[in-house]
């Protein structure tokens, strides 16, 4: 986090976010090469820093970038912009051992754990302000709560936090839409598996499961 630099990637998208929401207009160079969540995430911390209008204006978005890295000295603007995925990383470790605990127990879950703290994928994300790793945090959310759904408590809770982090994967990065036709796959599978067993599957509980599946599309 404090050692590397600023990658390409991180430069290109610096202060996208922040000049959508001054002119609610996606008209700046770079803002199409993703959804919009991830920009107003990235620029949180550059909300708080004066941007002169003559850096905007800089067609090239590199050049633009870097001009914003210089405004505080010490690369501090890239360690700040870098500290929301960071944090998306934290969270999503400890997602992992919250679900394994859930589903095996304490020791499957710290080597999941592990497993995934140990990812070269995972550590290279998590310390760069890129989409990556806020995709993959929304994205397990979102089948969480709907495992939670289907499997533990049928509730407006779970449905709120489903919907929720279903809609941040889309808006965080373009490949997120993946996550529909696999949602619609995972309700399938769930609820053909409970009319299988529909003699001992009570009528209330095959109408609840009929509404998951009623909202999944809808959404």
């Amino acid at each position: 986090l404090l050692q590397k630099s600023a990658t390409c990637d991180e430069v290109h998208y610096l202060g996208i976010g922040k000049r959508i929401l001054q002119t609610k207009s996606f008209s700046i160079r770079g803002s199409h090469l993703h959804p919009p969540l991830f920009f107003y995430i990235s620029s949180l911390p550059l909300y708080f820093i004066d941007i002169p209008e003559k850096i905007f204006n800089i067609k090239n978005p590199i050049l633009r970038g870097q001009n914003i890295i210089f405004l505080l000295p010490d690369d501090l603007i890239t360690i700040l912009t870098r500290i929301p995925f960071l944090i998306a990383g934290v969270f999503l470790m400890l997602g992992i051992y919250i679900w394994g605990k859930k589903l095996f127990g304490n020791f499957p879950a710290l080597l999941s754990l592990g497993l995934a703290a140990l990812s070269p994928n995972i550590t290279a994300h998590a310390r760069l302000a890129t989409p990556d790793i806020l995709l993959s945090l929304s994205f397990f959310l979102s089948i969480f709560f709907l495992w939670k759904i289907c499997c533990v408590k049928n509730n407006f809770y779970n449905y709120f936090l489903f919907m929720l982090f279903t809609s941040a994967s889309i808006l965080c990065k373009y490949t997120g839409i993946i996550i529909i036709p696999l949602i619609l796959i995972i309700v399938f599978i769930h609820f053909k598996k409970h009319l299988v067993n529909i003699g001992s599957v009570s009528y209330t509980h095959l109408r609840a499961h009929e509404t998951s599946l009623h909202l999944v599309c809808r959404l």
